[in-house]
């Protein structure tokens, strides 16, 4: 009876013994997972603060796009009404006749008229316009 006491003591011992290593293991992996997580997380949140000022500046771009384009649109149809205008000034002048209901393509290609149909725009980069650009003057 002793020696199976013994037995179980010793088998006791053993089993506590290796419990605790593997314990031991074991709190290691989930003190690394936690860390790993941790870790995990606060690049997430650093992503989608990222992802937010991203977003924001996209809704500052469309906006200010939006109003350029309102403003070309606008500075377009300013533009066809002067050259409209112009045209009519010329024909009334050149026949001494009231203007008639004529569209502008059926006017005689004057001097004036060819200067109109040359590119009035210069090339400029691609790209977003800063609030440092200011276009230049014509000379």
């Amino acid at each position: 009876n002793e020696s199976r006491v013994q037995f179980l003591v010793d088998r006791f011992v053993t089993l506590l013994s290796s419990r605790n290593v593997v314990d031991d293991t074991q709190a290691e992996a989930v003190r690394s997972l936690r860390q790993r997580e941790s870790d995990m997380l606060q690049k997430l949140e650093e992503a989608r603060v990222k992802f937010e000022d991203v977003r924001q500046q996209n809704t500052e771009i469309t906006s200010r796009l939006t109003e350029e384009l309102s403003l070309s649109r606008r500075l377009s149809e300013q533009l066809a009404e002067v050259e409209e205008r112009f045209l009519n000034k010329n024909e009334d002048r050149s026949t001494g006749s009231p203007k008639t209901g004529c569209s502008p393509g059926s006017f005689s290609m004057s001097e004036a008229e060819a200067s109109l149909r040359q590119p009035r725009l210069e090339a400029r980069p691609l790209g977003a316009r800063t609030e440092l650009e200011l276009p230049t003057p014509p000379v």
